[in-house]
């Protein structure tokens, strides 16, 4: 039987607010967006092919001033080197961690109509959708945890010393809007950030600006970077800033205030000016901010130059006066399209509950239960009791699985001591943990039981009816979460 043929796609992201403090371990709110986006196809084959694209990766001209004309405006490098860095870094980590994969070649091939160094995350977007070819391939998803795979896929684009943070990762990995903390004490205690996944209704209609013939966005993070590392007092303190623009953008945007949306998206590009100068950023991408802002409108980058978000918050008309101002300037004006989350029920069994609140795990549950069912979302005041029910029992289903690798990862004694988890789920695996011995466990004296021998025989002797009821809580948070 032959084997399938796999294509996957990623998509072109918006750092909304905070941005670039991921390099700098801040935090950042960003979005995938399906106005652009690259695919991936993976075909089965007798040898290990890497097919260039027709026009990315062009070797054949009509003249040496087709050359020259192509290099000004694509640049020397096409998708090849992304997909060949991919391969190694993938295998590379399968064999650090043990996992044995198949005997088998492919050809891998690419396409994207992602503009070039807009600051839309690009490169990443291809490492990404090759990335998710290989492990379906291999059928090893189930082997490589979410939270990890944005820095398989920075380490790829490393490989080919191109510049850049986690942020654009995490969106593409996610899909959605995401807010992510970068702290060195996550990163360095659990090896990433905290990745928590939000509603994106929570957004006000956003506009994306891109130039035709857009800067390099690789080459405006050098000297701020060697600033920071030596301890600069004014980098240091504005880029803490800038990361502060997106705590507070997190709250802003739970609680629907546009109008403070607006200010902290000005002052997000304001304080990036600062610190990078104009020189850096480049007369073409501070034009597009100031013909933006001519109008009213909130506008910063979307990367580091090349394409900018903006948003209108007095409406359509306000909208209109944008899209003519931009047209005028040469500017290419597009509405947001918001890609809702990408991951998988396969997927979200591997999301690790440390980094992951109860709320972030619920909401991944439950955009996972929308993408199932047409996104039809559902609120106790307006849908019959008939629909919620079939709702929480569809939600306990997804639920169910993350309970069992909750007591499966031996952490459950830490997570029932955290204070941070005060919600009913996590309050509920507290008295789970501090509970008498259960049927079936008379002999077995769960105070003294250790971390490492507690959750695996919990999990061993738990029945289907207790994860359910347990599950059943948790999707009871969720009704009190979305409403």
């Amino acid at each position: 039987m032959a084997e399938e043929v796999i294509e996957r796609r990623a998509y072109a992201r918006i750092g909304l607010l905070g941005n670039p403090s991921d390099v700098y371990f801040g935090r950042t709110i960003s979005l995938s967006i399906a106005n652009f986006s690259a695919t991936v196809r993976l075909e089965p084959s007798q040898d290990l092919v890497i097919r260039p694209h027709p026009f990315h990766d062009l070797v054949s001209f009509s003249s040496i001033r087709h050359l020259v004309n192509r290099l000004q405006s694509e640049g020397y490098y096409g998708g090849v080197r992304l997909l060949m860095a991919t391969c190694k870094i993938f295998y590379k980590y399968c064999c650090d961690q043990n996992i044995e994969l198949k005997e088998g070649n492919f050809t891998l091939s690419y396409d994207t109509n992602i503009p070039r160094q807009t600051g839309l995350s690009g490169s990443s977007a291809i490492v990404c959708a090759a990335f998710n070819c290989l492990l379906d391939f291999y059928k090893v998803r189930h082997l490589v945890k979410v939270e990890i795979r944005p820095d398989l896929i920075l380490n790829a684009e490393k490989e080919l010393g191109i510049v850049a943070g986690l942020q654009d990762r995490v969106a593409q990995v996610y899909g959605g809007l995401v807010y992510m903390d970068f702290s060195k004490e996550h990163m360095d205690n659990l090896g990433h950030g905290l990745y928590s996944p939000m509603d994106i209704g929570l957004l006000p209609p956003l506009y994306l600006i891109y130039a035709e013939n857009p800067s390099d966005s690789g080459k405006v993070h050098s000297f701020v970077r060697q600033r920071w590392l030596d301890g600069d007092a004014f980098i240091r303190s504005s880029m803490e800033e800038v990361a502060n623009l997106a705590l507070e953008g997190r709250r802003v945007l739970l609680e629907k205030d546009y109008t403070q949306l607006t200010s902290l998206m000005n002052r997000n590009f304001d304080l990036r000016r600062q610190m990078f100068g104009d020189d850096a950023l480049g007369s073409l991408n501070i034009k597009m901010i100031e013909v933006a802002r001519s109008v009213g409108a909130a506008c910063k980058f979307t990367g580091s130059g090349g394409a900018a978000v903006a948003f209108c918050p007095e409406g359509p008309a306000h909208v209109q006066l944008l899209e003519e101002a931009c047209n005028k300037a040469g500017f290419t004006v597009a509405k947001v399209e918001v890609v809702p989350p990408v991951l998988g029920e396969e997927d979200l069994k591997t999301v690790s509950v440390i980094g992951h609140s109860d709320g972030d795990i619920l909401r991944l549950a439950y955009e996972k239960y929308r993408k199932g069912n047409n996104d039809i979302a559902f609120n106790l005041e307006h849908d019959s009791t008939t629909v919620i029910a079939d709702t929480l029992l569809a939600i306990m289903d997804y639920m169910s699985f993350f309970i069992v690798a909750l007591l499966e990862e031996r952490f459950l004694s830490n997570f029932a001591q955290s204070e941070e988890h005060s919600s009913v789920a996590g309050r509920e695996f507290r008295q789970l943990g501090q509970c008498p011995p259960l049927s079936g466990l008379s002999s077995v004296d769960s105070v003294s039981m250790t971390e490492t021998q507690f959750p695996p025989l919990l999990a061993s002797k738990l029945s289907q009816i207790t994860v359910f009821a347990i599950a059943a809580l948790i999707a009871t948070e969720m009704l009190s979460l979305m409403l």
